[in-house]
């Protein structure tokens, strides 16, 4: 494999590469100002969150929590949906169960694992590893360049855990089903 300096065209697993010059004296063909720019490069392409295309002349930029606060606002006005933290993230979860969080600059939505699949093989998104190095099937995180798309596939999230969950209960009434399912003590 050749490789050039810059995001790369491969991955492994879930991490995407992006290659610099070696700073060490063996690379002194690179001067101090190219080896700067390539560092630069590669904070814009870890802060953003996506590859650098090549040829793009503006980086692309979005505010992610403006977009997922958006997101959480409309879905919201569903009285299903609540909010909470899941991994230390912003959530969205119906009847209890999390469909959608912000996670580092990302949307991340449980879908069918079908779903989950042809996003991913499209390049529109990845399986999610919540950091334990064990990609979730049915969980994709989403390409930031998708904004225009969270809220469709947050409400298609929200649509395929209500109808995976029994009753579509209101949020926040978790413990009061726990407790109409719980057994009497005979006495």
């Amino acid at each position: 494999m050749e490789w050039s300096l810059g995001a790369q065209p491969t991955s492994v697993g879930p991490t995407r590469l992006f290659v610099v010059p070696n700073p060490s004296p063996a690379n002194a063909h690179f001067s101090l100002g190219d080896q700067i720019s390539w560092y630069d490069r590669l904070a814009t392409y870890l802060k953003e969150g996506r590859p650098e295309r090549p040829g793009e002349e503006k980086p692309y930029t979005m505010d992610a929590e403006k977009t997922f606060a958006s997101v959480a606002d409309e879905l919201r006005k569903d009285r299903r949906v609540g909010t909470a933290r899941m991994f230390g993230a912003a959530g969205l979860k119906v009847s209890d169960k999390y469909f959608a969080m912000l996670y580092k600059g990302r949307l991340v939505v449980k879908l069918p694992g079908e779903r989950v699949s042809a996003l991913v093989e499209s390049g529109d998104g990845e399986y999610f590893d919540p950091g334990h190095g064990r990609l979730m099937k049915e969980w994709v995180s989403l390409d930031p360049r998708l904004a225009r798309r969270w809220r469709g596939l947050a409400e298609a999230a929200r649509d395929f855990v209500a109808e995976s969950t029994a009753g579509g209960r209101p949020a926040g009434s978790k413990r009061a089903s726990k407790a109409r399912r719980r057994p009497s003590k005979a006495r």
